[in-house]
């Protein structure tokens, strides 16, 4: 038997655009080169995504809409070789700057143990701006931290603050972080929140369809549950 190539093939239950767009957003020499549809046999339902056929780095990928039953295998992984440890840092970078805006927002407000009102809520949404403010004129601090301190509020669906990106203008690093940030709001002990348990809060992460990137928080998981 003469085997000519291997094809990597992923299995989604609904979300094999979606996870294949983002993956030829992050590599050159990528793209989408065919998408199947379902017809009116089905099984899924007729014009919806079938198979997604996309190149990384010029190598061939496969991604499947096999339905509920055929969920994301976490068996399943790629790795990116980085070039120096500048590039692992990125996101660990941009980790560390992201809040630095609520240094202005008073501790009452912050530490408050009952709900915040409106006036209170308009106040901590405009942290990422500000932080921005202090940070853009500071030659050390790259355009992708600034990104991520203005941006980590962002969503998917445009339904996040202060700038309502959505999609394809929201980056990587953004979108990382964000997912990050959230659970970690979730699980730390705050004076007006006990710790929410970690299973939890990845229910939560998983319930944030159109707002979340949905293969990041599946990659995610192990993180969340284990670490």
């Amino acid at each position: 038997m003469t085997i000519k190539s291997i094809t990597p093939f992923l299995w989604f239950d609904s979300c094999a655009e979606e996870a294949a767009n983002f993956y030829v957003s992050l590599f050159p020499d990528s793209r989408i080169t065919h998408v199947s549809r379902y017809g009116d046999a089905g099984p899924g339902p007729a014009g919806s995504v079938m198979v997604v056929a996309f190149e990384l780095c010029g190598r061939p990928f496969l991604a499947l809409n096999g339905g509920p039953h055929q969920k994301l295998s976490e068996a399943f992984s790629m790795m990116v070789e980085c070039t120096d440890q500048a590039d692992i840092e990125r996101l660990h970078s941009a980790a560390m700057f992201h809040d630095i805006g609520k240094a202005k927002i008073p501790l009452a407000v912050l530490d408050k143990p009952g709900r915040l009102d409106d006036d209170e809520r308009a106040l901590i949404e405009t942290h990422p701006a500000t932080g921005y403010d202090a940070l853009k004129g500071n030659a050390d601090i790259s355009p992708e931290i600034l990104d991520a301190v203005r941006h980590h509020h962002e969503y998917l669906d445009g339904s996040g603050y202060p700038d309502g990106l959505c999609s394809e203008s929201i980056t990587d690093v953004v979108r990382m972080l964000t997912i990050s940030d959230i659970f970690a709001a979730l699980i730390e002990e705050r004076h007006y929140k006990p710790a929410m348990p970690r299973d939890r809060a990845y229910e939560i992460l998983k319930s944030m369809h159109g707002k979340l990137e949905m293969p990041l928080v599946a990659a995610f998981r192990e993180v969340a549950l284990t670490r």
